[in-house]
């Protein structure tokens, strides 16, 4: 991705890992609510901040986040999560461990 680019969105599939090693996908239930939170790498100050994101499928836990041109303004190396508000009120996010690396390249024009 480079500098301002608005496209195309962040697609990923939410996994849920359990104590054995285990993997599974998160069943992003009816009532889910998913947002986006992303930093640049070794900062805390947030560039999107709790932004909506979509799911796409929820039985698969696939979901996304539709960059603004605002998210991609400043070239740099990134790093983003999703948070999951599940309808019971538990809130989880994803990736269990680590970040999504996102870096964004200088733009030449």
């Amino acid at each position: 991705m480079k500098q301002n680019d608005t496209g195309p969105a962040l697609a990923v599939t939410l996994i849920d890992i359990d104590p054995f090693g285990g993997e599974a996908v998160v069943d992003l239930k009816s009532g889910s609510t998913v947002v986006f939170n992303m930093r640049l790498r070794g900062s805390q100050v947030k560039k999107v901040d709790r932004a909506a994101s979509v799911i796409t499928n929820s039985a698969l836990g696939e979901v996304e986040y539709r960059w603004s041109a605002s998210d991609t303004d400043t070239p740099g190396r990134y790093e983003g999560e999703f948070e999951v508000t599940f309808a019971d009120g538990a809130v989880l996010t994803y990736p269990r461990e680590g970040y999504i690396p996102i870096p964004i390249g200088d733009d030449i024009g």
